[in-house]
């Protein structure tokens, strides 16, 4: 398959208080997402993931693009369980 058609492509937050700079995105149909952004984007836009305390900021902004899930209480206490485990 070779890709060759782009479209200017701009988005936005769901609340529309962060907007991302224009950039050209190549056109695939048929993928399991509309909208697939990558590495240029995320660089153009200065996006920063940290997989640490799981969450995507705008760097200029300081807008939380993924806000933070609150752990489920299940999950709290494996990861506890599990770092005692380390320890002993």
């Amino acid at each position: 398959m070779v890709l060759l058609e782009w479209v200017k492509l701009r988005v936005c937050s769901e609340d529309q208080r962060w907007t991302a700079r224009v950039v050209q995105a190549i056109v695939a149909l048929g993928l399991a997402y509309p909208v697939l952004l990558g590495r240029p984007f995320l660089q153009s836009n200065k996006i920063v993931i940290d997989h640490e305390f799981d969450c995507v900021t705008a760097k200029e902004s300081g807008y939380q693009l993924l806000p933070r899930v609150p752990m489920s209480r299940s999950l709290w206490f494996l990861m506890s369980w599990a770092l005692r485990q380390r320890v002993a």
